[in-house]
């Protein structure tokens, strides 16, 4: 089964390396910057939602806050369709951008992550 393999030239680095899976209909990327207090809230309801098939992409922009650690303890060991990226800050466009360039799903998805979303959110913009 192939991997992702990040280019030497890229200026990030991947924690979350998972299986390449071209069933993904959807890839929800969620730029993160300090969100700490809101963050938990955001993954839950995207983890949660009625969609199956999607993989969820985490760009960590250079947070200083715990939002890195709560998303490498608390929703890595939960969800295998999460994808982490770790990356100096670069802004907002520069984190989707990164997310973007690591997405496999048909269809692209972005969630602020001072945001939630409701359960069946995707679905209904998809489907």
């Amino acid at each position: 089964m192939p991997f992702f393999v990040v280019p030497k030239k890229c200026s990030f680095s991947i924690y979350i390396v998972m299986p390449v899976n071209s069933d993904y209909k959807v890839s929800v990327i969620v730029p993160v910057y300090n969100v700490e207090q809101y963050l938990s809230d955001c993954l839950e309801s995207i983890c949660r939602q009625t969609l199956k098939g999607i993989e969820i992409i985490v760009v960590n922009d250079g947070s200083t806050d715990n939002s890195l650690s709560i998303i490498k303890v608390v929703f890595n060991k939960k969800y295998s369709n999460i994808k982490l990226i770790n990356k100096k800050n670069g802004g907002l466009s520069s984190a989707r951008n990164a997310g973007i360039d690591m997405a496999v799903g048909e269809y692209l998805f972005f969630v602020d992550s001072d945001d939630f979303i409701d359960l069946d959110n995707i679905g209904k913009n998809v489907c």
